[in-house]
């Protein structure tokens, strides 16, 4: 699984993801990791 992270000028600069064994992946990690993404991509001025 993995988020992209975007800049104040939105471009995409770094990804945020989790890997684990696929057994062990759950959903419900994709919407914490989609909204981490989004706070640090805010934090560096990301307003999309």
């Amino acid at each position: 699984m993995a988020a992209g992270i975007r800049d104040d000028q939105g471009h995409l600069v770094a990804g945020l993801s989790i890997s684990a064994p696929a057994d062990r992946l759950e959903e419900s990690w994709l919407e914490r990791l989609k909204a981490t993404a989004a706070q640090i991509s805010a934090a560096l001025g990301y307003r999309g």
